[in-house]
């Protein structure tokens, strides 16, 4: 009963209806990976994507994620 309540009365605009045109993206690489040889691709793919005529802008960076593999 309390779900229908809260339903009815909570404002239903917190998510944007339209199309917010981003797209989040991941590259990976192999652990011996060198930060060198890494930024030299991701600069690869970074082109790749600015070629699109669709494409406004890029950010990007260069780190670790925090997750752990299984090799």
């Amino acid at each position: 009963m309390l779900t229908v309540l809260l339903y009815v009365i909570v404002p239903k605009g917190f998510f944007p209806v339209q199309d917010t045109g981003v797209i989040l993206g991941i590259s990976e690489a192999p652990q011996s990976v060198s930060f060198a040889a890494m930024a030299e691709r991701q600069q690869a793919l970074a082109t790749v994507v600015l070629q699109d005529r669709r494409s406004e802008s890029l950010y990007s960076f260069i780190g670790v994620d925090g997750h752990e593999h299984d090799p």
